[in-house]
């Protein structure tokens, strides 16, 4: 123990330096006499050095305690003989001692935890064991004294010791007395730093881990300290012994065991067994390697015996380690195979690719077909079951099992070789196949007779091959894949029809009918539509009721005929293609042919010479050929459907089919061409490049049977899009359907779809990223609600690598977060999806709780009310509900498309909007499709009934619903930022709509898979006080000579800027980095030097809102640029020209700024145009330059806005924009630098510099220059050059690596202080009240004089006594009535530094003026609350309180109190029955633009009545129904006149049972007939400041009764306070028991708690204990209250209380034995204070001792 006293001594020593001539230290809770001797040996042999007087004493029950143990003989003779022990028990008489002759007077008290009578010894300084170990943290090392350093001499013992005792101490609890008892020990044996690594690790049995030997004699120092600690020997020995090696115990674990055990013995492959197998050593408690097999198979079977755990402690680890990390991987015979998934041409291109990469030199590649099992074909014992009429032959079913696959994958090995493979050194790849017709469907008869195609097990079919690499004939390399194809994947289901259609028919044009279509249209997935579109019945026309048939009658001899003839020939070929080729050998052949018959087709139905009626019905037919409807009336003679299926096979969708292989084969081709050390994993590119093609229809829309005229809402699945929406009937589903829906289980998912993060994922991730930023503590406790998700795995992935980056920052991190999923319909297979991802996602020993729900809402107006309150982030998506508030017109369109080969991603192009504009339009139509845009001109065509030559787009128009605004802003007040996502937003209409108050909007555009999303981040109001707030303290730092007026003028109007803003850069300014804040103001003065002059194309993109543009993994290690400034002069004449900017922006000193900021500038400035040059050239031939190009016009679209065009040039921008998709602008790229250089004393300077060939644009801005900006030019006179903001460096760096956090330099500074001042409080940094000094200048603070008139600073504490207060009772101070602000509650003295604690009642800052008291029974709550009315009544305030104990009765009253407010306590008895409100009263709501208010419905009151009751008793659903029918009955019956004997009459008349059981538990209510419901309580008069107390006596009435009474008042108030309050004049309410009140959402606790500040409200809520009694969303919301005070609290109380008390500076487990510790009359007080330097704000939290009547009067 010599060590840890040593260190201990250190401490005392520090302390001793003091000055004073007396000093006082507690030593507590050590349970060692032998470190109690060595310190007080240090004291003496220190005392005797420096002359001072030194008195030890050990507390006599400690002593006899220890001595008891018997462990410490000597020590304690020798305690004896030196008088250091207290015999006589009187050590508080130390205390009292005075110095004398002069000398400094040293007072050692130790082991005083046990004595009874402390007698005032808590105040001192003390040293307690809880203190140590914060001190000493993770760095154990500090226990090594400079003897045993030299001892060891050698530096590397340090992190030895560290390393091993971190590791052991994230197994086992802290121990470092044990610590200490080791290095004793090495002092005396002096091992070398090897020696003593071994014999830490041979001494883990001590901790209960099993020891390491043989490994640790074999591991050098070196690689000890370089194991990570997930493969620390420690760790692992710690995990089996504590049973977390194997989580789950089945027969799979024990199997693997044998194997190991087995493979250790008797390896194959020749290899030597074991070192352990041929050397067992000795003297093991586990005498073999068979032993040791059987015990551990039975101690993992869950045998935890003390004998078994015994053998295991004594047996060195090192042996079962050896065998445990055998893999068994090696084990698995298909090991070798690889699993591949998805398209043919994706496989192909996928292996094709890796075996190119891999292999130098390759100039062929071959695959080896092998065997194909399909799955799906009954063996003949189960076709032995099935009856003769529903037997299918298994040879047929094969066939047609295996023709589903080639009649798709045919032909893909010679369309994959339509483009040139070159290998590295870029000679030529051919790729071949044997057999070479083994996706060819002529031949699928024969590989079926080959025995290639076979059945085979399981839910999936397996084709397995090998890809061979050759030089030559020379094989470099072959690799075994295995394609796995699930039964309903969508290319298997694209030409599944082909087989039912006629061969006889020449000419044959397809239309077909599914009697029940409506099914298909309330199906919410890709799966559920796969199984019924298999399983539906399908009628096709043929014969006399085909659509040829049709034709020739309406057609007769027209020469039109034979176009149609020829369509419907190219068809047939093109089927037939498929049926014997395969679809990929007809893409550029038969299916070509056909799409061009069917364009040209249309084409010539519309250009007509006359548009007649037979032209009429030949376009409103043809428009529904090739799809799927319910009848034939389409094409028969209505021209009409409610509802449309566009199947694979439609020309339309062929297209996009035929379009999408096309754009994956030349998007993998230019990944191929790409440097190698360029590229992303093969399997990456593909899945990206199917992503940017996803096909999101086929056509734009169908002709209606309903009003609406044109069907657009669309859902694609796989290759079929369907139009329409599910039409409300009394159907019943299929038998099928029902088992289909049943049969979702954990085996549909796969663990790599939990963890494939897509664009839209990032979406999501990259906020929750952001906000954590922004508020650290959410890393701790986040919850995030989802609203309307389309796919659940883009949430669970992006919470996933949140929650995977979150552990790799901190291993050791826990955290705990909630997700609520809410949706309007139950997603098919939702519930079982996130029930996996919680079971495999998460292991039992990850640190973090999660928690997942899913709820279906029924109307959105109940989403707000679902959410829960504390909810940190809601992603809202489609916000907007663009489609369903649409329209549809035709737009005329005068552009020629610009044709290209890659015609994706499918980009809804949305147009310009001018300013103001509620209207929203995007482009439908995708002109790059010509078979899709010929489609859509037959249908304006046949629409308008005329001939158009000129192409036309369609065009969605949206109006804003104010209705959703109202929806949204309901769930804003429920969230800190709310992400509402939608394709229609912009930052125009999120201000109209929600965020007019604020303003501050986080906008960004182009996210997504194909850019589609808009993502708009928004904040409450009450967010922008703290804003301003600290705008005001950076600014301060920046300029300190300022004065008040221009702080809160510069910060006013970097708040005012924020709307034309990124709003996210000022929302992330309220992190703990002011860097963030730095950006902003970065931000706010390059948006101020732009140009934004009317009809100027001026956009200033924020890329850090943007950063989807440098997603890829090269580009995100670059550290972006600041800006992208876009400009153009927009002319009619002329194209569209862009000047393109990239900004960097730097804050900084001028020798800084050369030095250090402007090299890091011009890099960052240079890789940004790197990357948006070729992201965003017109030039570009890449196969993404359409999403590129289509995120840079929705860049401009979305945030043009805030510009002023007009009505000329506005039109002229439109035209020139919305040809920036197909690349027909120009663009010239410029590099700015913008320098703020803070003591530069210039305006603006504009330089060049050359960097490397490149010539950087230098705006030198000087510190005039910036004053000018955030003053805004309206205090020219008093902007002069502020020489002192050259002392401040370290204000004005803004990148986050060279900014050091303001919070760590705070805490820092409480270290040092708390290490410096030991007299004034704990050693370590878990002091809670040392306040954090603020290097702020006092400039700014108002009337410092008299504003804070009693706040002493550090130095002046010695001096400064309690506040001493008149004796002479209240009623007779009239003077004593102050202004508000200056209005202050003393709570009582801060225990250790002695100086008074207020609550800052008026302060203006103050967030608001409730109060939350906890504690146990007795503890000194109810005197508090009497102490501090009485300070607010000398001051003039009133207040009301509710007594449920009978504390405020008279006689029970502390008389202190009762004589300070002699003539001011009014007491009213609710037992009397003249309580003077009626509950059944309509109350007046107050609503802006109505005078006179609007008086509430019925239906409030009774609901509100209905609630209060279901809180009190209990009631369910039924009887709280049957309470609120005859409530409302009896106030639309009887009006005012309505009372609780109506209501008991009511309830009698209602003949349910229910109605019986609320009279019956309501039966003591109604008999004690407490109110007056003909008067009303003047609640104003209350609130005047008199400095009068009113007590609501609730005695002698039950708890229930007090309950309703209480409730019912607290609405009586609330209303009247709405009307006549003032948060000026405040209304303290006190509301004792608060446990038995309901502080549930729209109770009126939650409305005084979140919304009573402005009417006035002070409530005050005291409570014996919250955890239980309320939930965790009530004491959330108890928790806003702006200040706390925690009394000694219940022991099931303590560890919720020390939870809710943890911060930066104490543990949840520091404060839990603090609060064990604390005494009758002590609280710890938490909230906002004036600190030390006279600002208001944050402060630690205290220990106060409540100052007595006697002390204040």
């Amino acid at each position: 123990m010599k060590q840890l006293a040593d260190y201990i001594f250190s401490v005392i020593q520090k302390n001793l330096e003091l000055g004073g001539d007396k000093q006082v230290i507690r030593v507590d809770g050590f349970e060692n006499l032998g470190l109690y001797l060595r310190l007080c040996e240090k004291a003496a042999a220190l005392c005797i050095k420096r002359g001072y007087t030194l008195v030890a004493k050990l507390s006599r029950s400690k002593f006899l305690q220890l001595q008891a143990t018997g462990k410490w003989p000597a020590e304690a003779v020798r305690m004896q003989q030196q008088n250091w022990i207290d015999m006589e028990d009187h050590m508080t008489v130390f205390r009292n001692m005075l110095p004398a002759n002069g000398k400094k007077l040293v007072v050692l008290m130790l082991g005083t935890d046990l004595v009874q009578d402390k007698g005032g010894l808590n105040d001192f300084f003390a040293i307690t064991p809880s203190q140590i170990d914060a001190s000493i943290g993770k760095d154990y090392a500090k226990l090594i004294s400079p003897e045993l350093q030299a001892a060891f001499s050698d530096p590397h013992i340090d992190d030895i010791v560290n390393r091993f005792f971190g590791d052991l101490f994230t197994c086992v609890p802290q121990n470092l007395p044990q610590v200490s008892d080791i290095l004793d020990q090495w002092l005396e044996d002096t091992p070398t730093v090897q020696e003593a690594m071994e014999e830490l690790f041979s001494m883990l049995y001590q901790w209960n881990i099993p020891p390491v030997y043989d490994k640790a004699h074999e591991l050098s120092v070196k690689r000890f300290l370089d194991t990570k600690p997930k493969n620390s020997l420690i760790i692992r020995a710690s995990n089996f012994i504590c049973g977390k090696t194997y989580k789950r115990i089945t027969k799979i674990v024990i199997g693997n065991i044998t194997k190991q055990f087995s493979s250790y013995k008797n390896p194959e492959n020749g290899k030597q067994p074991g070192k352990y197998a041929c050397d067992y050593p000795e003297d093991q408690a586990i005498a073999s390697l068979e032993e040791l097999e059987a015990r551990t198979k039975d101690f993992v079977m869950g045998n935890h015996s003390k004998a078994i755990i015994q053998q295991f402690l004594h047996t060195d680890f090192s042996i079962l380690d050896d065998i445990l990390s055998i893999p068994l991987s090696s084990q698995r015979t298909k090991s070798a195979i690889t699993k591949v998934q998805g398209l043919p041409l994706s496989i192909l291109l996928q292996v094709f690719m890796e075996a190119i990469t891999a292999n130098k030199g390759v100039d062929n590649v071959r695959i080896q077909w092998k065997k194909a099992s399909l799955c799906g074909i009954p063996s003949n014992v189960e076709q032995a079951n099935v009856q003769d009429s529903d037997k299918k032959d298994r040879t047929a079913l094969l066939h047609e099992i295996w023709n589903s696959i080639v009649h798709f994958a045919g032909g893909v090995d010679a369309y994959l070789a339509q483009d040139n493979w070159n290998n590295s050194d870029g000679e030529p790849v051919s790729l071949s196949m044997t057999p070479s017709n083994f996706l060819s469907p002529n031949a699928s008869a024969d590989m079926i007779e080959e025995g290639l195609v076979t059945s085979g097990s399981g839910a999936t079919h397996k084709i397995e091959f090998s890809v061979i690499a050759c030089c030559g004939d020379t094989e470099l390399s072959s690799e075994t894949y295995n394609w796995v194809i699930q039964t309903d994947e969508n290319w298997l289901l694209a030409f599944r029809d082909f087989s039912q259609m006629p061969d006889d028919e020449n000419c044959y044009i397809p239309f077909g009918t599914i009697h029940d279509l409506n099914a298909a249209f309330s199906l919410k997935d890709a799966d559920s539509f796969a199984y019924w579109i298999t399983h539906a019945e399908l009628k096709l026309l043929v014969d006399k009721e085909s659509i040829w048939f049709l034709l020739q009658k309406l057609l007769n001899d027209d020469a039109m005929l034979a176009d149609f003839c020829r369509l419907g020939k190219l068809f047939q070929n093109f089927r037939q293609q498929v049926l014997t080729d395969g679809f990929y050998a007809s893409v550029n052949a038969s299916a070509y042919r056909l799409l061009e018959a069917y364009r040209k087709l249309i084409e010539k139905v519309t250009s007509e010479p006359a548009y007649t009626a037979r032209l009429h019905t030949i376009a409103g037919q043809l428009v529904f050929f090739f799809t799927i409807c319910e009848s034939t009336r389409p094409v028969s003679g209505d021209c009409a459907a409610p509802q449309v299926i566009v199947p694979p096979w439609h020309p339309a969708m062929l297209e996009k089919i035929s379009d999408q292989m096309l754009f994956i084969r030349s998007g993998v081709h230019e990944w191929h061409e790409q440097p190698t050390d360029e590229r992303k994993k093969i399997t990456d590119r593909l899945d990206e490049l199917l992503s940017l093609a996803t096909i999101r229809n086929a056509t734009d829309a169908f002709f209606s049977t309903a009003p609406e005229k044109f069907l657009t809402h669309s859902v694609t699945y796989g290759y079929y899009t369907l139009y329409g929406r599910a039409i409300q009937q009394n159907t019943f589903v299929s038998a099928q359907q029902i088992e289909r829906e049943a049969a979702v289980t954990e085996d549909d998912f796969h663990d790599s779809e939990l963890t494939r993060v897509s664009r839209e994922s990032h979406v999501l991730l990259r906020t929750i990223k952001q906000y954590v930023d922004t508020y650290p503590r959410a890393k701790r406790v986040l919850s995030i609600v989802i609203i309307n998700p389309d796919d659940l795995q883009v949430v669970v992935s992006a919470i996933w690598q949140y929650l995977s980056e979150l552990r790799q920052e901190d291993i050791d991190i826990s955290t705990s977060l909630r997700l609520t999923v809410l949706t309007n319909s139950d997603i098919h297979g939702a519930r079982t999806y996130l029930a996996y991802w919680m079971n495999h996602a998460f292991t039992q020993d990850d640190r973090w709780d999660i928690k997942a729900y899913l709820q279906v809402y029924d109307n959105e107006s109940d989403i707000a009310h679902i959410i829960p309150p504390t909810t940190d982030l809601v992603f809202f998506f489609d916000a907007l509900k663009t489609e369903q508030n649409a329209h549809y017109h035709f737009y005329r369109s005068n552009k020629t498309e610009k044709m290209v080969d890659c015609r994706f991603p499918i980009v809804f192009k949305p147009s310009l909007n001018q300013r103001g504009s509620n209207v929203h339009e995007i482009d439908i139509t995708q002109t790059q499709f010509q078979v899709a845009t010929a489609h859509t001109q037959l249908l304006r065509v046949f629409d308008e009934r005329q001939l158009y030559s000129e192409p036309c787009v369609l065009v969605q128009s949206s109006s804003e619903c104010t209705d959703r605004g109202g929806i949204i802003r309901k769930v804003q007040t429920k969230t800190v930022w709310l992400c509402c996502i939608d394709n229609a937003l912009d930052k125009d209409t999120v201000r109209r709509l929600y965020a007019e108050e604020t303003g501050i909007i986080g906008f960004t555009t182009g996210e997504g898979s194909c850019g589609q999303m808009n993502l708009a981040i928004t904040c409450q109001a009450s967010m922008l006080p703290e804003l301003q707030s600290r705008c005001e303290r950076r600014l301060r730092k920046m300029f300190p000579s300022w004065t008040s007026q221009q702080l809160e003028r510069a910060a006013r109007n970097c708040l005012l800027q924020a709307p034309k803003l990124d709003g996210v850069s000022i929302l992330r300014a309220m992190n703990p980095n002011d860097y963030d804040m730095n950006n902003y103001l970065a931000y706010l003065i390059a948006s101020a030097l732009t140009d934004a002059s009317p009809n100027h194309l001026c956009v200033l993109i924020r890329l850090d809102s943007y950063r989807h543009w440098f997603d890829d993994e090269k580009k995100a290690a670059l550290k972006i640029p600041d800006f992208l400034l876009l400009e153009s002069e927009i002319k009619a004449d002329a194209p569209l020209h862009l000047d393109a900017t990239i900004i960097e922006a730097k804050i900084s000193s001028c020798a800084s700024m050369y030095s250090e900021h402007l090299p890091k500038a011009q890099q960052q400035v240079r890789s940004g145009r790197s990357i948006l040059a070729q992201h965003f050239s017109p030039d570009s031939c890449s196969v993404e330059s359409r999403y590129w190009l289509a995120q840079l016009y929705r860049a401009i679209a979305f945030l043009q806005s805030d510009m002023d065009f007009d009505d000329h040039a506005f039109p002229i921008l439109k035209e020139k924009l919305e040809n920036m998709i197909d690349g027909r602008f120009t663009i010239s790229w410029h590099e700015r630098i913008l320098g703020c250089e803070i003591d530069s004393n210039c305006t603006l300077n504009k330089t060049l510099l050359n960097d490397n060939g490149m010539t950087f644009e230098y705006w030198q801005l000087g510190q005039l220059g910036i004053q000018n900006i955030l003053l805004d030019n309206e205090l020219d006179a008093a902007i002069t050059f502020d020489s002192e903001a050259t002392t401040q460096e370290e204000a004005f760096v803004d990148d986050s690596e060279d900014f050091v956090e303001e919070s760590s330099i705070e805490e820092s500074s409480v270290e040092t202080e708390a290490m410096v001042n030991p007299t004034e409080g704990p050693v370590t940094a878990s002091s809670a009240t040392i306040e954090p000094l603020d290097v702020a200048s006092n400039a700014n603070i108002k009337n410092e004089s008299t504003e804070v008139p009693n706040v002493p600073t550090e130095s002046q504490t010695a001096s400064v006594p309690a506040e001493k207060v008149d004796t002479q009772p209240v009623a007779a101070k009239d003077a004593s009535k102050k202004e508000l602000e200056d209005i202050r509650v003393l709570i009582g003295q801060d225990i250790r530094r002695k100086i008074p604690i207020y609550w800052e009642f008026g302060h203006q800052q103050l967030a608001n003026r409730h109060l939350l008291i906890t504690g146990g029974s007795g503890q000194g709550k109810t005197y508090a609350i009497q102490t501090f009315l009485y300070e607010l009544a000398r001051q003039g305030i009133s207040s009301v309180v509710f007594d449920y104990t009978d504390g405020f009765l008279p006689g029970k009253l502390e008389p202190a109190f009762e004589a300070a407010l002699s003539g001011k306590i009014e007491q009213h008895y609710a037992i009397t029955g003249d309580l003077p409100i009626n509950p059944f009263k309509r109350q007046t709501l107050h609503i802006p633009g109505i005078p006179d208010g609007l008086l509430e419905q019925s239906t409030n009151v009774a609901s509100r009545f209905a609630a209060i009751m279901r809180h009190v008793y209990s009631f369910g659903e039924q009887q709280t129904s049957a309470l609120y029918q005859a409530c409302k009955e009896g106030i639309d019956q009887f009006g005012n006149q309505m009372n609780f004997e109506k209501l008991r009459q009511l309830l009698s008349a209602q003949s349910s049972t229910y109605a019986k059981t609320v009279l019956s538990k309501m039966q003591q209510f109604f008999d004690l007939n407490l109110f007056d419901t003909q008067n009303g309580l003047d609640w104003s008069k209350i609130t005047e400041r008199d400095g009068k107390v009113t007590v609501i006596q609730l005695t002698n009435l039950d708890r229930e009764i007090q309950t309703i009474i209480t409730e019912m008042l607290m609405w009586d108030a609330w209303y009247a306070l709405v009307k006549c309050g003032d948060k000026s004049r405040p209304f303290v309410v006190v509301l004792d028991e608060a446990q038995n009140l309901s502080i549930t959402d729209g109770s009126p606790a939650q409305k005084i708690l979140q919304e009573g500040r402005k009417y006035g409200w002070s409530a005050w809520f005291a409570t014996q204990f919250m955890k239980g009694a309320l939930s965790s969303d009530e004491i959330s919301r108890l928790q806003q209250a702006a200040e706390t005070l925690y009394f000694k609290p219940s022991a099931e109380e303590t560890a919720s209380v020390a939870s809710m008390l943890s911060d930066n500076i104490m543990s949840a487990g520091e404060w839990s034995e603090q609060l064990k510790q604390m005494q009758k009359g002590h609280c710890i007080v938490k909230g906002d204070r004036i600190r030390p330097n006279q600002q208001f704000g944050a402060a630690p939290a205290v220990l106060v001792k409540v100052s007595s009547f006697e002390e204040r009067i």
